[in-house]
C-alpha cells in the first residue's frame, strides 16, 4: 500500500515571514508571531488534508531553517558567534552558529507545534527532525574538536526529543539526513550509527529521509529500531538490509513544486 506524505516544510504564508528567501525573517513580534505561526501551522495542516495527503505534518512554520529550528533550543550554541561555512561538501555558503560548550536542551524543542498539529488532525501525524551528520554539517565547533562525538551528542539530544514527540501523539518521526548524500563514507562509518542512537528507545515510526528529491519512494518500517538509508549505503555493516515490503511512503509536493534537478529551494525552512 502506498501512503502519502510532503517531504516537509512548506512555503510560510507571506504575513509570518518574507517570502522566496531563505532563513527568512519574521514579520511579527512576541505573542503576535506565536499566533501568527499557531494560525499558519493550522493551514499547513488544512491544506495536505484538502489534497488527500496521508500522513500530514506541521509543515515546519515555526522553523526558520529544519537544523537552525531544533538548535535555538541548545544550550552550548552561541549564535551570536556566527561562522560562513561551506556546507554539504561546499555546495553553498551559510551563516552558521558555534558550539561553544557541552550541549544539553534547555527544555522540550517542538512540543508546542506537535501538540497543537495533533489537536487539530485525526490523521496521521509526521515530525521531521534534522539529523545528528546534517547538524554537525550545519555548524560550527570550537569546543568538542571531533565531528563524530559532536554528533553523536546530537544524537543524544535528538533521542530526548524524539520521545517526547512520541509521547505528544506523534505517529512518524522523519530524520533528515541530507548530508548522507554528500559523504557517503562518513554516512557508513558513523552516521548511521548515530541515527541508531537518536531513535533508540523511540515508539513512534521513524524513517530517514536523505534524498534532496521529492519525488523517490521510500520504504517506510513499522519498527523504529530500523530506517531507510541510501542504497549505496545500505549495505554498511551499521545499516540494515531488510526492509519490510508491506507499506511505502511516497513523498508528494503540496503548495509548491521543486524539480530533482533543482537547486537549493528559494522558499520553507528545509535547505538540503
Amino acid at each position: 500500500m502506498f501512503e502519502t506524505t510532503i517531504a516537509g516544510s512548506l512555503p510560510k504564508p507571506s504575513w509570518l515571514a518574507e517570502p522566496n528567501k531563505l532563513w527568512a525573517p519574521w514579520r511579527l513580534a512576541g505573542e503576535e508571531r506565536a499566533a501568527a505561526k499557531r494560525d499558519a501551522t493550522l493551514l499547513a495542516l488544512k491544506e495536505q488534508e484538502d489534497a488527500g495527503i496521508d500522513i500530514v505534518g506541521d509543515g515546519e512554520q515555526s522553523r526558520q531553517h529544519f537544523v537552525h529550528g531544533f538548535l535555538e533550543a541548545v544550550e552550548g550554541i552561541d549564535f551570536n558567534r556566527r561562522v560562513e561555512m561551506g556546507i554539504r561538501a561546499d555546495r553553498y555558503k551559510a551563516m552558521c552558529p558555534t558550539v561553544t560548550g557541552p550541549l544539553r536542551l534547555r527544555s522540550r524543542v517542538h512540543a508546542r507545534e506537535a501538540r497543537l498539529a495533533r489537536a487539530h488532525t485525526r490523521k496521521q501525524l509526521k515530525f521531521t527532525l534534522p539529523g545528528p551528520m546534517t547538524i554537525v554539517d550545519t555548524i560550527a565547533d570550537a569546543h568538542y574538536g571531533d565531528r563524530v562525538k559532536m554528533a553523536m551528542a546530537f544524537a543524544a539530544l535528538l533521542n530526548e526529543e524524539a520521545r517526547g514527540l512520541a509521547a505528544d501523539g506523534v505517529d512518524v518521526i522523519q530524520f533528515d539526513e541530507p548530508a548522507f548524500n554528500v559523504y557517503m563514507d562518513d554516512a557508513a562509518g558513523w552516521g548511521i550509527a548515530a541515527l541508531h542512537r537518536a531513535i533508540e528507545g523511540v515508539s513512534a515510526s521513524v524513517f530517514c529521509a536523505g534524498s534532496k528529491t521529492l519525488t523517490s519512494a521510500m520504504p517506510m518500517p513499522r519498527r523504529p529500531s530500523m530506517m531507510t538509508v541510501p542504497p549505496t549505503i545500505s549495505a554498511s555493516p551499521v545499516g540494515s538490509s531488510a526492509w519490510p515490503a508491506q507499506k511505502m511512503l511516497l513523498p508528494v509536493c503540496v503548495g509548491s513544486t521543486r524539480k530533482a534537478s533543482s537547486p537549493v529551494p528559494s522558499v520553507g525552512s528545509h535547505t538540503m
